[in-house]
């Protein structure tokens, strides 16, 4: 396509697969066959060093080349976030998750559930989907919550194991995160008229 005009890196014994574009250039898989040969090289990459095996190759101005590592999800629990920060019991608020992948290689339409539960009463699935997020970057996901106690909350995600190690990502922190529900303020029937 056009958006490859210009200088050109010419590998023997290469392929190419995985390609992304963002609003600041791309990023593409780069595997190198055992006995692979640099041809030309007008874009003066660092291939030299290089050993046969995968790489990211990212582009934002400049070219980065680093090892591929395998996709690893990631969900500390400062990255899940209440607003307002102390929720009010019979009332909405948000629940933000900041997935991260610290590896290189991309997350593809990976199954997730949201819960949150109280104790030891049936945990509430408060939202579904899947999770697609390229190496090194992170897919905020939020959700509607409507407590209908007040009292201490909990709330997690849960992924397809099954999916999830076939797809070869490594699996980092998933943490819960505590919500405390402040109770709804009383409605006062005989107030005063004024």
């Amino acid at each position: 396509g056009s958006q490859f005009l210009g200088p050109t890196t010419r590998i023997s014994g290469a392929s190419v697969k995985e390609i992304e574009f963002k609003s600041d250039g791309y990023q593409f898989t780069l595997h190198l066959e055992p006995g692979f040969q640099v041809e030309s090289n007008d874009n003066n990459l660092p291939l030299s060093k290089l050993h046969a095996g995968d790489y990211r190759v990212s582009y934002d101005g400049t070219y980065q080349i680093q090892p591929l590592t395998p996709a690893r999800l990631e969900l500390p629990a400062a990255a899940i976030t209440v607003d307002p920060e102390k929720p009010i019991q019979a009332s909405w608020s948000t629940i933000n998750y900041r997935f991260e992948n610290s590896g290189s290689t991309p997350i593809n339409e990976l199954p997730y559930k949201i819960y949150a539960g109280r104790g030891s009463e049936e945990p509430k699935l408060l939202k579904t989907g899947r999770l697609s997020i390229a190496g090194q970057s992170e897919q905020i996901i939020s959700t509607g919550w409507w407590p209908d106690s007040a009292g201490q909350w909990k709330t997690w995600a849960e992924i397809d194991l099954e999916y999830y190690s076939n797809q070869k990502i490594s699996s980092g922190t998933l943490a819960a995160q505590n919500i405390d529900v402040q109770p709804a303020a009383p409605i006062n029937m005989f107030a005063p008229l004024k």
